[in-house]
Order: C-alpha cells, then sequence, then structure tokens
C-alpha cells in the first residue's frame, strides 16, 4: 500500500510541475485531493509596485504526506473495541457489492415516485429481489461445488 500510495503522488506531483510550466495555478479547480495542494503561492513586491505572485513546489506538505505511507485510517462514531470495528470494515466490499447490483441489475435508481410510500415500496421490492438473488446464487455455488467434489 505504502508504495501504491508513493506511486499516485509521485504522478500528482507531476502534473503539479506541468500545472505550474503551463497554467496559472489560480484558475486551477481546488480540492483536498488535488494536484494544486502541492503549490505554495509567495507574494512580493517592491515598494509602490503591483504584487508579484510566485507558485513552487511545497516540499513541506509531500513530506507530510509521506509520513502516513502505507497507514490506513478508519473514521467512526462507534464506541466498539477496534478488533471488532475492523471485523466490520473488511465486510464493506460486500455491502458496496449489494449496492452496485441494486443500481445496476435492478435499476433502483433513478426513483421517480413522488409519494414517501412508493419510494419504500421501490426499495423494498428491490432488497427482496437482492436476497432472492444471492440466494440464488449461494445455491448454484453450493451446488457446483457439491458437482465437483463428487467427480473428483
Amino acid at each position: 500500500m505504502m508504495e501504491y500510495q508513493r506511486f499516485i503522488r509521485n504522478r500528482q506531483i507531476e502534473r503539479t510541475k506541468k500545472l505550474l510550466e503551463n497554467l496559472d495555478p489560480e484558475t486551477y479547480k481546488k480540492g483536498p485531493h488535488n494536484v494544486t495542494r502541492f503549490i505554495k503561492r509567495r507574494s512580493s513586491t517592491k515598494s509602490g509596485e503591483s504584487v508579484t505572485d510566485l507558485y513552487e513546489i511545497n516540499q513541506n506538505i509531500i513530506d507530510e504526506e509521506e509520513k502516513y505511507d502505507g497507514y490506513y485510517a478508519v473514521a467512526t462514531n462507534l464506541d466498539d473495541p477496534a478488533q471488532e470495528i475492523i471485523r466490520i470494515s473488511s465486510q464493506r466490499y460486500k455491502i458496496e457489492d449489494c449496492f452496485r447490483v441494486m443500481k445496476t441489475n435492478f435499476s433502483a435508481r433513478p426513483v421517480f415516485h413522488l409519494k414517501r410510500e412508493r419510494i419504500i415500496a421501490h426499495f423494498m421490492i428491490c432488497y427482496t429481489a437482492l436476497l432472492i438473488y444471492r440466494l440464488l446464487e449461494k445455491s448454484w455455488i453450493n451446488k457446483e461445488y457439491i458437482s465437483q467434489w463428487k467427480t473428483s
């Protein structure tokens, strides 16, 4: 994970350098994970003259981010022990997969209902379909495993 994070950051630093060469960083959109976070602006002026802005790579920000390479933090409002939170978090991919199936296979979204009862009914139907889908999937996998086990 540490190597992956460094690889991504190095690509972002290269994009930052290109941005400094070709564009004005002030016109580029900003965000917490955007490449402009690596840019430091220094303003200088001589008495009576207009302000000149100088942009450069902020090595302090890069060094600060490198300290956390390889670490993965989970923020939660649960009061459970750390082991329990890690166990729950490790199952998150299953939840994400269920949402993906509901959105793509069952067209759970967009919802064109306006009444609260109909919206709830729509998602209950999608959830029931997901439950049946998962049960059939599990049943099919078990049958495949048993048939392979009998033939070997």
